[in-house]
Parts: structure tokens; C-alpha cells; sequence
């Protein structure tokens, strides 16, 4: 049997999964055939990436805790959250998160002495939940999509912004 890995290692192990493979969720990756070409690539990149991301994450803390436990143990006002909830009213995340713990998290959220920054789906809901907050719309189109419907069709995202990041009271701002 292997010894468990540590976890830099684990992290090390995840940056890898996450570069080498494509339209994966948690534990479902899916990859690609490589030839020993696009195997060199992904493992020159892998280093630099691995090298780029410890100096970007060097003061950084990452938590797997619950959502309400992160926020109540780190919240502060030199705090910022970067926080990327399940989307709503969409499924296959292995757990539920429905409605009622969006509007909790949004709850939260407007409370925190910090700032955050929140990544969603352009939803309705979101848009009620967060008026008030910042709002960016952005586009993008899934690449995988695009290759197996030959298609391209846009997906609705946003970035919210609260707390010192960009709450507004009373005003639900939007940017193109």
C-alpha cells in the first residue's frame, strides 16, 4: 500500500489533474489520449504553473471547511472571500444546495466586516439576492460544448462584489 500524501502533495496532485484533464467535475475527470509530445507540454507547464501558483498563494489561506464555519473563523476587515457556491438551480455537485442555503449564503455575505467576491450563474435569484452588491456580467462559451455541438453558445456568468469590494446600499450596479 502507498503512504498517504501529504498535503503539498495532494495539492501538487490536484494543480496536475486540473491542467491535464477537461470538462471534469470532482472526481469524474475526463482526458485525453497524449503522445509523448503533448505529455512534455503539460509537464513543462505543470512545473511553471506549480512555481507560479506557490508565489501567488504564498499568504494565502486556503479552507475545506463548511461556508459558515470559514466565514465565522476568518471574518475580519482585512478579510476578502473568494467564495464559488454550486450554481443555482443547477445539479451534479454530489450535494444539495438549493434556494434556501443561497439566500443564507447571500445573508452572510452582505454581513461579513471584510469584502468578497462571489462567483455565480446570471440568475435571477442572484440578481435579488446580491441587489446592492457590484455586479459584472461576463460571457464565455464552454469549450466542450462548442466541440460536441459544433456550436457556439454563451453562458451567462458573474463576479459580485460586497463588503469593502464594492457594496453599494441601495444600489444594484451592473457593468456590461
Amino acid at each position: 500500500t502507498r503512504a498517504p500524501l501529504t498535503d503539498v502533495q495532494r495539492a501538487a496532485r490536484f494543480l496536475y489533474l486540473q491542467r491535464a484533464s477537461y470538462a471534469a467535475l470532482p472526481g469524474r475527470p475526463h482526458f485525453a489520449p497524449l503522445g509523448n509530445k503533448a505529455y512534455n507540454l503539460i509537464r513543462r507547464t505543470y512545473e511553471a504553473a506549480l512555481e507560479e501558483t506557490h508565489e501567488r498563494l504564498r499568504d494565502a489561506v486556503i479552507e475545506n471547511l463548511p461556508w459558515q464555519e470559514a466565514i465565522r473563523r476568518w471574518d475580519g476587515p482585512q478579510t476578502l472571500f473568494y467564495v464559488d457556491p454550486p450554481y443555482i438551480a443547477c445539479t451534479g455537485y454530489g450535494y444539495p444546495f438549493g434556494d434556501d442555503e443561497q439566500r443564507e449564503l447571500a445573508t452572510a455575505l452582505k454581513a461579513v466586516r471584510g469584502a468578497f467576491v462571489l462567483s455565480l450563474n446570471d440568475h435571477p435569484l442572484a440578481h435579488e439576492l446580491y441587489a446592492g452588491c457590484t455586479v459584472k456580467r461576463l460571457t464565455h462559451y464552454y469549450a466542450t460544448t462548442t466541440r460536441y455541438n459544433h456550436r457556439q453558445t454563451p453562458v451567462g456568468e458573474l463576479l459580485i462584489f460586497g463588503g469593502a469590494a464594492g457594496s453599494r446600499p441601495n444600489s444594484h450596479r451592473e457593468s456590461p
